[in-house]
């Protein structure tokens, strides 16, 4: 329900030290992407795919990144040995940030226009969900990115869904 996307609460506490960061070869909200789509879709400024751009990059919270483009194919596994070290400058308070309920995930942005309508909905044909179970096991700051979490926050549909907080920090 709405309210209760409004209200999820991560359960899930993230330490970067702990978490070896992976490169990839497409985003990882390409999972939501129906398959016809995925060739034009999963790409973002690259025709192959994840980059990293460490002007981009490093610019915000690394556990972000496998869900930007320009971003996922940082760390272990990567093209570059300068991809591969890339640190984010960025901590991110989840005290500072007020977490807002989105329409579509962030990442749709990097979605071509005539692609958009089936590409940036996840499994709700409206575009965000706030599935509690999902989000409040993953830190937040990354609900912006995940077609199931990023109808949580402020401005959700629910009460449940503006509430949720997550069980996890990210670090």
């Amino acid at each position: 329900s709405s309210k209760q996307a409004a209200e999820l609460v991560s359960e899930v506490e993230q330490s970067q030290a702990l978490v070896q960061l992976q490169a990839l070869s497409v985003p990882a909200w390409c999972q939501y992407v129906p398959d016809a789509e995925k060739q034009a879709a999963c790409r973002g400024s690259s025709v192959s795919g994840c980059t990293c751009d460490s002007n981009v990059c490093k610019q915000i919270p690394s556990n972000t990144w496998i869900w930007n483009p320009q971003c996922c194919g940082c760390g272990q596994g990567a093209t570059s040995k300068q991809a591969a070290e890339l640190v984010s400058e960025v901590e991110q308070s989840q005290a500072l940030v007020q977490l807002q309920a989105l329409s579509v995930p962030a990442w749709c942005q990097y979605v071509p226009d005539a692609e958009k309508q089936a590409a940036c909905r996840g499994s709700s044909a409206s575009g965000c969900a706030c599935d509690s179970n999902t989000c409040k096991q993953i830190p937040n700051n990354t609900w912006m990115w995940n077609p199931q979490c990023c109808g949580c926050g402020q401005g959700a549909t629910s009460k449940q869904a503006a509430e949720l907080v997550s069980e996890v920090e990210q670090s």
